[in-house]
């Protein structure tokens, strides 16, 4: 659990690492996958998101 902790790092990530992570296509593959996952199967919504679109309606 040490290892864990110390292996843990705050440091702000920079805006041009950020852009690079977001262009890569394994990410943008995961967002897409995520974006067509969740409408179709509501059980794989993230925890609170349907009382989130029941409040907004």
């Amino acid at each position: 659990m040490l290892e864990k902790i110390l292996g843990r790092d705050d440091t702000p990530v920079s805006a041009t690492t950020q852009t690079r992570i977001a262009a890569d296509p394994t990410t943008q593959l995961a967002d897409a996958t995520r974006r067509y996952v969740q409408p179709r199967h509501p059980g794989a919504a993230p925890a609170g998101s349907r009382q989130r679109a029941a409040a907004a309606r």
